[in-house]
């Protein structure tokens, strides 16, 4: 067991760089041939039987780096296993000891975190169910973690003394550990995409009146002698509900309902999703989504939320939203239907099911305002006529809800003019301000960005080719436009040429936001905040735009942006601020400030803290 543990280590390897220490506690007869000829390990043989905490405590004195990880050698590892667990303290600072999920080799799940209960007896979560199922894939807070696979960093695990000899040879070691590591003022979590296999009982069998196994309730005893206030304060009698004692620590529940799972790397909205669901989540929320449209249920942009401690609701264990309403429904606090055709077909559902839920409709644009402008610029009568039909039904669904979202304060007094009796409030995009990229003389070229099976960035693009990049290229021959973006369609793919590259979807944006100049979005109708504007001024990169696309946006034209319309000054904003560099440094940095002032976190996570009082005033929440 102990070769085959190495061997999935060996294989499955890591990002970051670690080392591999195997500890022999005195196997008679000498360390195994086999284990003393494997590379790449250092082997620690104990002189005499320390047991597991006497030996694992040996293996820490002597590893050197900045995080332990314990793992039994009756288990094997699966890819990404350990960069998972790491990576965990780089966003949660406040973790103390993270767990992997276990499985047994047969694929049902062993354990997903543990309920210690007030008479010092335990559970795993989960034993023996399908460990895909959304419950057991999200990172949560838990009682404890089995000590087959567990993160701790090196400081902290010295400072508490280590493994405690108090429950030697073994058992109750690992539950020790966690109460004291909150004692420290950390968490405990259980990190789901950090998956092991293990073969429980091959080290020490499962019968507990015989050997090793035997210390498990005589360590129980010890455990509940130690911990008694804190058992029975904080921790739920044997028999009670273990969904209710699974979730540590009771938060109002949020579940936001959309089409699909955000992709923020595909449109502007999602990236505006990702970031209203983490500030939620920061905001104190326990949050889950619920993707009506599951064609988009790929397992990567699950886990990209999973692993931040989102519950990710999906088929097959949810077959519709209806039926997960009427079986959870009375969890939840509030429910944020996404866009107004989902909020149409769903809100009754919401009201029957969820009835204490504060209800929220999330416009994320005015259709009905987007539409009408589409129609001003082609004289289309049939987008006269959706337009009509989308205002009736955003200004019903605000009529309905309890609490309306829009984007921006352009669109909060149209909307207020509709239904004057709603609640309406501003929730904007939310994004991080990273490091500043590349300087003026290092970039070159310029970009449009966006996803195309969004009308108005194919009118865009096409507008800017056709009558604005000719102008440019007089005064600036050697200038391309790089083309960037989902959806790709073929009037959009049909622009390249001497000066235009379509690139079309790309899996990384940085590199390209790091090389070009300029970004211009020429937008000529559409609704709401432009995400690629603030993608642009994130990373430090001027726009030139229209009046159209700086709506609601607070942009200052000559400070944060330049806004011209027509193809004449469109393309002289453009040359200049390509050409003069002082000009491009001012736009990039008050770009940088109008970002942090508008839509930062600290600013969404204000509106989400109203939602959150919300809450406390209708249902009785104590918020700290």
């Amino acid at each position: 067991m102990t070769l085959r543990c190495l061997e999935s280590i060996a294989f499955h390897g890591a990002s970051i760089t670690f080392e591999v220490l195997v500890v022999d506690d005195c196997t008679p007869g000498g360390t195994p041939t086999e284990l003393s000829g494997v590379e790449g390990i250092r082997l620690i043989r104990n002189e005499s039987n320390l047991g597991f905490i006497g030996a694992s405590n040996a293996g820490a004195a002597s590893a050197r780096g900045q995080f332990l990880v314990f793992l039994n050698n009756d288990t094997e590892v699966s890819a990404h296993w350990l960069d998972e667990l790491v990576r965990t303290f780089e966003f949660r600072p406040d973790a103390g000891l993270v767990g992997s999920k276990l499985v047994y080799p047969d694929g049902r799940l062993q354990e997903c975190g543990g309920i210690v209960w007030r008479d010092g007896t335990a559970r795993n979560v989960g034993r023996l169910k399908d460990p895909d199922h959304h419950e057991f894939c999200h990172l949560r807070e838990v009682d404890y973690c089995s000590g087959a696979s567990i993160c701790v960093p090196s400081a902290l695990f010295r400072e508490l003394g280590g493994f405690d000899s108090h429950f030697a040879p073994a058992y109750y070691e690992d539950a020790d550990l966690a109460f004291r590591v909150r004692q420290a003022g950390k968490v405990v979590l259980v990190q789901p995409t950090s998956v092991v296999v293990h073969h429980e009982g091959i080290s020490s069998g499962t019968d507990e009146s015989t050997g090793t196994k035997r210390f498990q309730a005589i360590n129980r005893v010890k455990f509940r002698e130690r911990w008694a206030q804190e058992l029975e304060q904080r921790h739920l009698p044997p028999r009670s509900d273990v969904r209710k004692a699974s979730v540590r620590i009771r938060r109002p529940v949020l579940l936001y309902v959309d089409s699909h799972f955000p992709r923020p790397d595909f449109d502007a909205g999602s990236a505006r999703l990702q970031g209203v669901l983490r500030t939620a989540q920061a905001s104190g929320f326990e949050v889950r989504i619920h993707a009506v449209d599951a064609v988009h249920a790929t397992p990567v942009r699950r886990s990209e939320l999973e692993r931040e401690g989102i519950q990710v609701v999906r088929p097959p264990h949810s077959r519709s939203l209806a039926a997960y309403l009427r079986e959870q429904g009375d969890e939840l606090d509030v429910v944020v239907l996404s866009r107004p055709r989902v909020f149409a077909r769903y809100w009754n559902l919401v009201r029957r099911w969820a009835r204490r839920a504060i209800l929220v409709y999330d416009t994320v644009d005015l259709h009905f305002l987007r539409l009408g402008r589409e129609f001003q610029l082609s004289g289309d009568r049939k987008l006269l006529s959706r337009a009509e039909v989308y205002r009736k039904m955003e200004c019903e669904s605000t009529r309905v809800a309890d609490l309306t979202w829009v984007v921006s304060l352009a669109e909060l007094p149209l909307l207020k003019e509709a239904v004057p009796a709603a609640k309406i409030r501003v929730l904007s995009n939310v994004l991080p301000l990273p490091p500043e990229g590349r300087p003026f003389q290092e970039r070159k070229d310029l970009l449009f960005l966006g996803s195309f099976q969004h009308t108005p960035n194919v009118d865009a693009v096409k507008y800017f080719v056709q009558e604005v990049l000719p102008l440019v290229c007089r005064t600036l021959p050697d200038i391309r436009l790089r083309i960037v973006g989902s959806g790709m369609v073929p009037e959009v793919q049909a622009l390249a040429g001497e000066n235009v590259e379509v690139l079309g979807y790309v899996e990384t944006l940085e590199p390209i936001l790091d090389s070009v100049r300029l970004m211009v979005v020429p937008l000529r109708f559409g609704a709401g905040i432009k995400g690629k504007i603030n993608t642009a001024m994130a990373a430090g990169l001027p726009v030139v735009t229209t009046a159209i696309g700086s709506e609601g946006m607070g942009l200052e034209d000559g400070h944060s942006a330049r806004i011209v319309d027509d193809p004449e000054p469109f393309a002289q904003a453009t040359i200049e601020l390509y050409s003069d560099r002082e000009a491009w440094t001012k736009i990039a940095q008050g770009g940088r400030e109008l970002l942090v002032e508008n839509f930062s976190a600290k600013k969404a996570g204000n509106e989400l803290r109203t939602l959150f009082d919300m809450v406390a005033e209708s249902q009785g929440w104590r918020i700290s």
